[in-house]
């Protein structure tokens, strides 16, 4: 483990905790990984990740805002699949300290999922793209989940697809059903 920025140090260091936990007092750990969550809050909003400011923007017929390289890509897994790979790991039968990578196993890059965005409103405009006022040390190559052990030991395979959940909540949201929860 070498973690690149201060976030990533401080999850290294509670998946060192888990481990310490398990041999030191015999407790049952179990770490998962997660990467980008998506999904609505429980009352419909927009959570205030990427994908939600960009939901908002162009909700509000305004062009998505990226900061930084728009070819930066992440790995994005809805809220519900997280759930369910929670419920696997709680039922499995796993050596303490195991880590799961709970994503979907796909890179989407930041001016892909703005143009969903614009699309599935009908609108006509371009991502903005600005520089990014405070650049870090994320490597290069996009982040994406390794799902092999998940997989086979979870038996995990995430359901839920990035484009499709976009398309079909900004649709609702354009037709007045804000609180509509799509696929």
């Amino acid at each position: 483990m070498r973690p690149l920025t201060p976030y990533g140090a401080g999850k290294a260091a509670a998946e060192l905790y888990a481990g310490l936990f398990a041999r030191r007092y015999g407790l049952g750990t179990v770490i998962l990984r997660l990467f980008q969550v998506y999904g609505l809050h429980r009352d419909g909003r927009f959570r205030i990740t990427v994908e939600g400011r960009f939901a908002e923007a162009v909700l509000a017929g305004r062009p998505p805002i990226i900061q930084g390289d728009p070819h930066r890509a992440y790995d994005f897994i809805h809220v519900d699949d997280v759930v369910e790979a929670f419920l696997r790991a709680l039922k499995a039968r796993l050596p303490a300290g195991w880590a799961f990578n709970i994503g979907s196993g796909r890179p989407t890059r930041l001016l892909d999922l703005a143009m969903w965005c614009l699309q599935a409103v009908g609108l006509d405009l371009a991502p903005l793209i600005v520089p990014d006022a405070t650049p870090d040390a994320r490597p290069a190559t996009p982040a994406c989940a390794d799902l092999r052990r998940s997989r086979r030991y979870l038996a995990f395979s995430p359901q839920h697809d990035l484009q499709t959940w976009m398309t079909a909540t900004l649709r609702a949201r354009r037709l007045g059903n804000g609180l509509v929860s799509p696929p």
